[in-house]
């Protein structure tokens, strides 16, 4: 899953904002695929995980992933990414009664965790610009993501555990992309609304 974002995802966006493509439009297709990532997380989050102590397994996981192959493999020789996964480390997913939660450590207390969530009354924290064809290629990520776990059908739950581990890297490491809160949340949010989700 990692591999599917980065390479057959992020590249091409990459690839679009270097040939002039209007970044309303680049920010439209990252958060396109946050919230296609971020649903089908909670989606497999739903089917793999019933008990809280394998969430924490899987969110160890994810960390030791993280370390190992996307810090020392990607991020090598690439300062903006490794700033990116700094903020990583201070914005996750959690899970909390059944559902993924955004969390953000205290940058005063490392191991305090608080929820980060927009108020049911916030304006969208997104342009009109961007938020303009949102929802279709949205539904368009998701149909690319949901394909792509097809690609290996299989009920064995070291498989499903080793997808979830996969999309919960590839969540945080997109949600740790926004500079602001208020638009991972947006992210989580509106992930937690589609359909598979």
């Amino acid at each position: 899953m990692v591999d599917f974002v980065f390479n057959d995802a992020l590249k091409p966006i990459a690839a679009g904002v270097a040939k002039g493509t209007p970044s309303a439009d680049s920010l439209r297709e990252i958060l396109a695929l946050t919230i296609a990532v971020v649903g089908a997380t909670e989606h497999v989050f739903r089917d793999v995980c019933h008990h809280a102590n394998q969430w924490e397994s899987m969110e160890r996981s994810a960390v030791t992933f993280m370390d190992e192959h996307i810090v020392k493999a990607l991020a090598a020789n690439d300062i903006d990414l490794k700033r990116a996964l700094t903020r990583h480390r201070r914005r996750k997913l959690a899970a909390k009664a059944g559902r993924l939660r955004l969390v953000e450590s205290d940058r005063n207390k490392r191991a305090r965790w608080a929820a980060v969530t927009l108020p049911q009354d916030a304006p969208i924290p997104i342009s009109e610009e961007v938020g303009e064809g949102l929802g279709e290629l949205t539904h368009e990520t998701e149909q690319r993501v949901y394909d792509h776990l097809a690609a290996v059908p299989s009920h064995e739950p070291m498989v499903l555990a080793g997808q979830i581990v996969g999309l919960l890297c590839a969540s945080e490491f997109l949600l740790a992309l926004f500079p602001s809160n208020k638009v991972a949340a947006f992210c989580v949010q509106i992930a937690s609304l589609t359909p598979n989700s």
